[in-house]
Order: C-alpha cells, then structure tokens, then sequence
C-alpha cells in the first residue's frame, strides 16, 4: 500500500510543473522611442528581480509580442514597460487572460 502512493505521489509531483500556461502579451508602442525592455511579474508574488522577456528592441509605431509561461490560473500581472532612455511604464493588474492588446504611450 505504501508502495503504490509512493508511486501516486511521483506522478502527481511529474504532473504539476506541466500545469503551466502560455500567454501571450501584445503590445503597440506609441511611446516615442524604442521599447528596450519588458518584464512581467504576478500580482501575488514577491517582489522579483526584473527580467527582460522581449527578444530585441520594440521601434516606435511597431507591434511587438512576448509570452510568458505562469502556473495555470495566472492571469493578472504587473507589467513594467522599459524604453531607450531608461523611462519606465508600468501597468498594474493587467489581466492578460482577459486582454487582447495594450497600447503603451
């Protein structure tokens, strides 16, 4: 018996880390100056170092997309929008289940 819910235990331990969800952040710069950084970090979730999830520099008028990979049922997040010049957006409670794009000016 002991056995067979120590086997039970593993699977559900090999499960859980798959229990994560992609989303997508779409985004159109109307800044003025190339967007150089992004990060995302949850609403519930201590104070983490930044971390830039774009994969080059977002120019003036462009679109850009990142996504992100957050436990499943993560949904609202804080985002923090970095240009050339150091200046910082941030959008808080950005729920990114429920948006479909952000205009970042």
């Amino acid at each position: 018996m002991l056995k067979s819910r120590l086997v039970v235990a593993a699977l559900i331990a090999a499960v859980l880390p798959a229990m994560a969800a992609s989303l997508a952040i779409k985004f159109t710069n109307r800044s003025g100056e190339s967007i150089t950084q992004l990060s995302a970090t949850p609403r519930d979730a201590a104070s983490a170092p930044a971390q830039n999830i774009l994969t080059g520099p977002i120019a003036n008028g462009a679109t850009g997309q990142a996504t992100i990979t957050a436990p499943d049922g993560t949904c609202v997040f804080t985002l923090t929008f970095t240009s050339a010049s150091g200046k910082t957006v941030n959008r808080p409670d950005t729920d990114l289940c429920q948006t479909d794009g952000i205009i970042i000016e």
